[in-house]
């Protein structure tokens, strides 16, 4: 039973990769005439049937369909990573995020100045920057510390927006600490924050986005963590669409229609 049924969940995974993820792989008739394998409704139905709608399977096609999503989403989404770096830090601390985070990027571009915890920044709040904020000096000071400070500056000063980056359930996705500081010192790390933080495990979303103050050694840590290890019989999953933060008062129009549109809870 149990070889059995590995085998199914095998078939099943792979069918799906081939399908979904667009690989060329070559499959042979009774005939012995090669065809190409498509996942029909039938097929569905019959795999299903195999493995009597095992939980097992139906993580495996979520964790396709996601990696499906991430693939459409990084060629149809231009992702602009911008890493500010002290003079001194290029050669140090340059390769390494080339060599981690930094090859997910679409772009991956490098500058000399003072560095902070990240940030996110669509088009529009990037055009307003280069070309309402920056020229104007009484806008955007070119003196001082703290570039992420100043930034968020500059952006309020020419009608941008900051908007709430927790999930849904109000844990947070962008952090100015270590996540060592976030489990040990709770306080001190919710003195920087614009809203509550919860003891861990309840403060750091499962969709978290940036943590600050990572040492190279880190970055190589959360890169194996995150992209090499496996836990046998474990495939994790997330939702392919993201839910809504708590606070909807600056999430465009059209995110929100598209939200009920597809029938998501916002």
């Amino acid at each position: 039973m149990t070889a059995s049924f590995m085998i199914c969940i095998n078939v099943s995974i792979r069918e799906w990769l081939q399908y979904h993820l667009y690989v060329k792989a070559k499959a042979v008739n009774e005939n012995g005439e090669s065809i190409k394998l498509l996942l029909l409704e039938e097929n569905i139905t019959r795999i299903q049937g195999e493995v009597n709608e095992s939980n097992m399977l139906k993580k495996a096609i979520d964790l396709v369909k996601e990696l499906q999503e991430a693939k459409r989403l990084f060629e149809e989404v231009t992702i602009l990573c911008w890493v500010p770096l002290y003079p001194e830090a290029h050669n140090r601390t340059a390769r390494h995020v080339i060599a981690t985070w930094g090859k997910r990027c679409n772009k991956l571009v490098f500058m000399s100045t003072m560095d902070g915890a990240g940030y996110v920044m669509g088009r529009e709040s990037i055009r307003r920057f280069v070309e309402q904020a920056l020229p104007n000096a009484a806008i955007c000071s070119p003196t001082g510390k703290a570039e992420d400070v100043k930034l968020g500056n500059c952006l309020q000063r020419v009608g941008i927006k900051f908007g709430d980056t927790r999930d849904h359930i109000g844990q947070g996705r962008f952090w100015q600490h270590h996540p060592i500081s976030i489990i040990k010192e709770t306080k001190l790390v919710e003195s920087y924050q614009h809203y509550p933080v919860p003891e861990w495990p309840n403060s750091s979303s499962d969709t978290v986005i940036s943590f600050h103050r990572m040492t190279t050694s880190d970055l190589y840590l959360m890169e194996y963590f995150i992209y090499n290890i496996r836990v046998f019989g474990h495939l994790p999953s997330l939702p392919l669409a993201v839910f809504l933060p708590p606070d909807l008062s600056v999430v465009p129009n059209k995110t929100l229609e598209k939200y009920n549109n597809n029938g998501y809870a916002p």
